[in-house]
């Protein structure tokens, strides 16, 4: 629907810009309003009085009570005051991290402000936000066959699928796709793979590096490479774990010591199983990490 995609287009668009500075709000008389206007980022008359945001130093030199010491963000994208659902969505957005908004419309831009000691992971939450709308993310389904491949020569770090074949190690994590317990995420931009999160199930013999147990699917993930670092894969990480809720008490992986990734995998629940450290196939050293989704 045409509605659906403006706004669809708004939220991939956004910006978002936290500024330097702490903002509070308060309420003065209106014979203090000409004292202060100079010094206020936003002023609204009410029936009970005049309501300033100022900088809190700004407050608090001039003795003024105040409530909700806050940051600003401002969205850069030069919005519509008619646009429909835009500062919903946003702040529904927060609302689902826990993080209260006050927002306030002005003719070119939407600022938010939100409490000081959130503001950081406010500007994570907008990130994701304008991410969920700049890409797709589908279920893989048997069809995906070829993705998982692609995907599994990424996240090996192997040059050609012919040296992730060559490797049963490798290859059992992709090889015939679609059997009882696989389940995965697949990120698109355009219609094009750019990522994909999966899980896969091991039984007996045939064991994953990170096998936990027969009851724990084992987690690989990759995302191309111009396109790391830019919130997709925690949106893959994320919405696997929470699709795999219903079906699994807890998932595992293996990963290198040296992974950026650990901290992502840290920030979603994961934690290293201890004494799982192990020399990997190139040398280095790697180890296990379990997330029990019964908390998430």
């Amino acid at each position: 629907m045409a509605g659906e995609t403006d706004l669809s287009r708004l939220l991939q668009s956004m910006q978002p810009e936290l500024s330097t500075g702490e903002f509070v709000f308060c309420t003065v008389l209106p014979a203090q309003v000409e004292r202060l206007a100079g010094q206020a980022i936003s002023l609204f008359r009410e029936a009970e009085g005049v309501s300033l945001v100022l900088p809190r130093h700004e407050a608090e030199q001039q003795e003024i009570s105040y409530q909700y010491p806050c940051r600003l963000i401002t969205l850069q994208i030069h919005s519509s005051l008619a646009a429909v659902g835009f500062l919903a969505a946003v702040t529904e957005a927060l609302a689902g991290w826990g993080i209260s908004v006050n927002p306030v419309s002005a003719y070119y831009h939407d600022h938010l402000f939100v409490p000081t000691d959130q503001a950081e992971q406010a500007m994570d939450c907008l990130a994701q936000l304008v991410l969920a709308h700049r890409y797709s993310f589908q279920t893989m389904t048997t069809a995906d066959r070829e993705i998982v491949w692609q995907m599994l020569m990424h996240a090996a770090h192997e040059s050609s699928l012919e040296a992730v074949k060559d490797q049963p190690a490798l290859a059992r994590y992709a090889a015939g796709w679609g059997r009882a317990g696989d389940m995965g995420i697949v990120a698109l931009l355009q219609d094009q793979p750019i990522g994909a999160a999966w899980l896969r199930l091991w039984q007996g013999h045939n064991r994953g590096f990170g096998f936990v147990a027969e009851d724990v699917p084992e987690l690989a993930i990759a995302v191309l490479p111009d396109y790391q670092s830019q919130g997709v894969g925690t949106q893959l990480l994320s919405r696997l774990l929470h699709s795999a809720r219903g079906w699994y008490g807890a998932v595992s992986l293996s990963t290198r010591a040296d992974n950026p990734a650990v901290k992502l995998y840290e920030r979603m629940g994961f934690v290293k199983v201890p004494d799982s450290e192990v020399i990997n196939r190139t040398g280095g050293v790697s180890f296990t990490m379990i997330c029990e989704l019964e908390g998430l």
